[in-house]
């Protein structure tokens, strides 16, 4: 895995101009790499999720060995490692608390009434704030609001829930037809809004 760093086209004229706002590979630069194991050369995991916090420094991430890792992205270091062997995770989102995130089941943990539970985890002490219950299949798409402790979810059961970190069950639900795929979702940048569609 590795952080990328975008660098500005040089040169150029103006005609070009409209061509070069679209940056490509080659004009980016590797700032920084973070190893997801302690001997990659040996045990090489993938990453299967990740994302970054609001204030950019940190990242989280879940690789295929059922591992949470916290990096700093700027002082270049794995801050802490969790693992997640009992809930393995298929997508983990970032709250506002830069050790405090949510997981979501991975789509090989089998099928029970709370398989496809959202899980509040802490990565300070490793443990579960709060469980979500309501989706009965796998969730596919997740987003926090940014302006409060709202976020959304996406399932293969068809259906956007809408929830709060404080409420284990959902405050809203959009149901989508029975001929749709699974929703994906995402807010705008003030958090008032969020937006749905489905994948065929």
């Amino acid at each position: 895995m590795s952080a990328m760093e975008v660098e500005a086209p040089q040169g150029g004229d103006e005609g070009a101009a409209a061509e070069d706002d679209v940056f490509r590979a080659g004009e980016m630069r590797i700032a920084a790499v973070f190893h997801p194991s302690v001997n990659p050369a040996l045990d090489p995991p993938t990453i299967d999720t990740m994302d970054f916090h609001d204030d950019g420094r940190w990242m989280v991430t879940a690789d295929s060995e059922n591992e949470i890792m916290l990096i700093d992205t700027v002082g270049g270091k794995v801050e802490k490692r969790s693992h997640a062997k009992a809930n393995p995770v298929g997508m983990i989102r970032y709250t506002h608390h830069e050790q405090s995130v949510l997981c979501s089941s991975h789509r090989s943990v089998p099928n029970s009434d709370t398989a496809h539970d959202i899980r509040y985890l802490s990565l300070y002490d490793n443990t579960y704030l709060r469980l979500f219950h309501g989706h009965t299949e796998e969730v596919i798409s997740m987003a926090m609001c940014p302006a409060d402790d709202t976020f959304v979810t996406g399932s293969k059961d068809r259906s956007v829930r809408l929830w709060n970190l404080n409420a284990r069950r959902s405050t809203g639900i959009l149901q989508f037809p029975l001929t749709s795929g699974a929703p994906i979702v995402a807010y705008d940048p003030t958090g008032k809004v969020f937006a749905a569609t489905y994948q065929r």
